[in-house]
């Protein structure tokens, strides 16, 4: 991990709030520094499961793609530390611990009726309902969050680089640090310094888009038009 995300999941821990909401830009570290967090839950968390049941470590993500890619990164970190596991098709179950790594797409149907442990849901300001088109975060957080209930040291970490003002993750972020939730930015260079600003730069030339993608600032015309105010202003000059 890198300096950024040791000290932001330190902090997150050490005061007690089950949510931390990060805003981070694209390759900055997100889901594999969580992804190991999530390992370390499942392995060391102090939780208390009813015998019969599965402590579920839950991973939401955007797309199945994603999702699949997640526990393929559980279990090369398993192998690495020698845990022994039994694996289906989108479940880790650890052999003799009675704790599972579930995945899920975006939708509500599937994040309900199990006991969570721990939950990440991955990218949520970039989830989309294949159907409609919007995005379902507020309903699949509104579902996940139930499934904690019983588990008094589970946690939630709500991750993404931003899209627009209105989602579930900008309403989240928009709260700031509460009783309940810890928030925490970077832009990609700062989450994982193997980057850097000019480098980002380089890569993604359109300067809204670099704002939104690396610097992670989201931006308002994100909701509305597929054509940014800065782009308008390019196109525009003064009547003579």
């Amino acid at each position: 991990m890198s300096p950024w995300w040791r000290d932001t999941i330190g902090t997150w821990y050490a005061s007690g709030k089950p949510q931390l909401v990060s805003r981070v830009g694209r390759r900055g570290g997100k889901s594999s520094s969580l992804t190991r967090l999530a390992v370390v839950e499942a392995v060391y968390g102090e939780h208390h499961v009813p015998p019969g049941d599965i402590g579920v470590v839950a991973i939401v993500s955007a797309r199945r793609t994603d999702a699949m890619e997640r526990l393929r990164t559980i279990r090369a970190i398993l192998d690495a530390l020698g845990i022994r596991y039994t694996e289906k098709a989108e479940s880790i179950e650890l052999t003799g611990r009675g704790r599972s790594f579930v995945v899920f797409t975006a939708s509500v149907a599937g994040v309900s009726g199990f006991t969570s442990i721990w939950v990440l849901l991955d990218e949520v300001a970039k989830m989309r309902d294949s159907d409609t088109g919007a995005n379902p975060a507020a309903v699949v957080i509104g579902s996940i969050r139930p499934t904690m209930a019983t588990q008094k040291n589970a946690r939630m970490v709500l991750s993404s680089s931003p899209m627009g003002l209105l989602d579930a993750h900008a309403d989240a972020y928009a709260l700031g640090d509460t009783a309940y939730q810890m928030t925490a930015y970077a832009p990609s260079w700062v989450a994982n310094p193997t980057l850097t600003e000019e480098g980002t730069h380089a890569l993604e030339p359109d300067e809204a888009v670099w704002s939104r993608e690396f610097a992670a600032i989201p931006q308002a015309e994100a909701e509305a038009s597929l054509v940014t105010a800065k782009a308008i202003d390019k196109c525009t000059r003064l009547a003579q």
